[in-house]
């Protein structure tokens, strides 16, 4: 939703969101909580989603990415999924525009989808 989100705030001038302090730890204390509540994500799933929405064309596994981005089963892999909620939602706008300079179309997911996503760059990340 974030280029939806993105335009209309821009639209009825509403500034980028900062949170302080306290509200960030509520934020982060909210969303470490809900893996609590849902079923786990799917790596097998989150491995071909990575791939067929385009998320591997910037930041691919393995360093296969052609953007100059980070490698995301590395950056992200080893951590937790807050972490992994908090860099989409800093860096999203940055990455909207840049999916839109290059063509890409942006990523539709949703709550399963990103679960599962998730879960790949947590396996991606673990040292066995």
């Amino acid at each position: 939703h974030g280029p939806a989100i993105w335009k209309k705030m821009d639209d009825m001038r509403i500034p980028f969101p900062t949170l302080a302090d306290q509200e960030m730890a509520d934020l982060v204390a909210f969303l470490y909580s809900l893996p609590y509540f849902d079923e786990p994500g799917n790596r097998g799933r989150g491995r071909g989603l990575f791939e067929r929405k385009g998320c591997a064309a910037c930041h691919g596994a393995s360093g296969r990415g052609r953007t100059g981005a980070p490698d995301l089963t590395k950056t992200l892999g080893a951590a937790p999924p807050i972490a992994i909620a908090a860099a989409m939602w800093n860096h999203g706008f940055a990455m909207e525009q840049e999916a839109r300079a290059r063509g890409l179309p942006w990523p539709d997911l949703d709550g399963r989808d990103l679960a599962d996503v998730v879960e790949f760059l947590k396996s991606s990340g673990r040292k066995n």
